[in-house]
């Protein structure tokens, strides 16, 4: 038990934290767009105890899935998940909230690299933590923001949707967000005997060690550039194009830049019919539209790889699947299934025989976002 473990190695803990990971059901890339997302929380989290470091100003942290201690001060240069304390604890001096001697421990059930947004769970579960420790309680809305902040000076220029659902999530709910105007909707779950399965590829990513990532931002933010240069100042984000504007100037675009604005363009179509498909039940719809995000992901966008390439053509031709797609920011990670029948274990044998790569399968329902407990 966390606490016990807390207890055996730095003395009383004064608060636990909840932050559960998240999966998005659709709608990749169009968060940092300004356009629509249905994330959700999920029943996989991780959990950290607080407590005060007494006569210091020192923050100790200890990751159990590490067996790792860091102690951050003036001149610390952590790597690795310490990277993502530092700048939680950066953000908050920086936003004038005191944060005075901390331990902390940090145990984890989120798998890393799965595109299942374990560093925003932890960016968040830090951020709500440190500060209720030391008596300041900072709307969720606030936490996301500083939380974003935090992500990005670890170098992933992310979106607001992954610290949404750590924090809005609520269980059997998707979060119908729009990432311009921040408006909030749930809609219900509607699975009943269904089943909504992930495949683990795999095949790990790793945001911030790369720049591929940020180069798919900085493509749509030069489409952008583009509309403004050319009289339209007012547009603010790709999202606020229509099809007709941005094929007006297809000509005037790299071929790249074009194709992947296109793509944020439709996903936002798709995230909006996903929505109403969940409402209405079709469930068929919904699974087309899933698969149809991925041919996007992969055509238009190229953040797939070969595994899960491999993994949705399999999966779409079983039968009772609906559609699947890759999850998150993509080069990896898991592949989110809609499916009326269980998968079977002949996909990972399959997969091991193509790929050489082990897959596991992961069941998840929407859960409830972050909480924080008194102890």
């Amino acid at each position: 038990m966390l606490q016990h473990g807390f207890q055996q190695r730095y003395g009383q803990a004064a608060l636990l934290v909840r932050a559960p990971g998240r999966i998005n059901l659709i709608g990749e890339h169009t968060d940092y767009n300004q356009g629509h997302v249905m994330p959700a929380a999920i029943d996989l989290s991780m959990e950290l105890c607080f407590g005060h470091y007494h006569n210091s100003r020192q923050i100790r942290a200890f990751s159990c899935q590490y067996q790792q201690e860091i102690t951050l001060n003036d001149t610390s240069t952590p790597n690795g998940w310490a990277r993502y304390l530092q700048a939680s604890y950066q953000v908050l001096l920086d936003a004038g909230i005191p944060v005075g001697g901390t331990d902390i421990m940090i145990d984890s059930r989120i798998p890393e690299g799965a595109g299942l947004s374990s560093s925003a769970a932890l960016c968040c579960g830090l951020i709500a933590g440190m500060s209720r420790l030391h008596g300041v309680c900072i709307p969720e809305r606030e936490i996301a923001l500083l939380a974003q902040e935090a992500e990005h000076r670890c170098g992933v220029n992310c979106g607001i949707m992954d610290q949404y659902a750590v924090l809005f999530g609520r269980k059997d709910q998707w979060l119908a967000l729009n990432c311009g105007t921040m408006a909030m909707a749930y809609v219900p779950l509607s699975l009943k005997e269904d089943r909504l399965m992930l495949v683990d590829s795999g095949v790990r990513h790793a945001l911030a060690a790369g720049q591929a990532y940020n180069e798919r931002r900085a493509s749509c933010e030069r489409v952008v550039h583009h509309i403004q240069q050319g009289g339209m100042k007012t547009i603010r984000s790709l999202s606020e194009l229509t099809p007709e504007m941005l094929d007006a100037i297809q000509g005037m675009l790299p071929e790249t830049d074009f194709r992947r604005a296109r793509y944020v363009l439709q996903e936002n179509e798709r995230v909006i019919s996903a929505g109403q498909a969940l409402r209405e039940g079709r469930l068929d719809i919904l699974g087309s539209l899933l698969s149809a995000s991925h041919e996007g992901l992969r055509r238009q966008y190229e953040v797939t790889v070969q595994e899960t390439d491999w993994l949705v053509d399999y999966l779409v031709q079983l039968p009772g699947v609906w559609g699947a797609r890759q999850l998150g920011a993509g080069f990896g990670g898991c592949v989110l299934v809609l499916s009326a029948a269980p998968l079977t274990p002949k996909l990972l044998k399959d997969y091991r025989a193509a790929t050489g790569k082990e897959a596991k399968f992961i069941p998840l329902r929407p859960a409830d976002g972050l909480s924080v407990r008194i102890l």
